[in-house]
């Protein structure tokens, strides 16, 4: 398995975190899980994405145009939800930048760290 979704009740925090290799199918497929979680648990406050243990980052511009195009139909329909994502590496980075570009119509606010503790930082000040 490529990432694992956890759910923080008292946070009101969904926390993706991925490993080893992902593609476009399985980070397609996490991003429609976590929104069927805003459906089914009230109330979801964030999303927290972690990159810091994948090998291999194997989506593609197409991959990040289908989520960002998710988010941003998503985020139309509860705007009150904040997304953090912890992107170390500098494609992961650019790709994640690319993915803000396509979100650009997004009512969500969103941040990329390089590292755990400067997105935990962000997080708690924009909580």
């Amino acid at each position: 398995m490529t990432y694992v979704i956890t759910f923080k009740e008292k946070e009101g925090g969904v926390f993706t975190h991925y490993s080893g290799t992902v593609t476009d199918a399985d980070i397609i497929k996490s991003v429609k899980e976590r929104l069927l979680l805003v459906e089914k648990l009230k109330p979801i406050k964030y999303f927290f994405s972690d990159f810091t243990d994948v090998d291999n980052f194997n989506v593609t511009s197409t991959g990040i145009q289908t989520i960002a195009d998710i988010a941003t139909r998503a985020s139309k329909i509860n705007n009150d939800i904040i997304l953090v994502a912890i992107v170390p590496s500098d494609l992961e980075y650019g790709m994640a930048r690319m993915w803000q570009a396509y979100s650009d119509d997004m009512n969500w606010k969103t941040y990329l760290a390089r590292t755990k503790e400067e997105a935990s930082e962000w997080l708690n000040k924009n909580l």
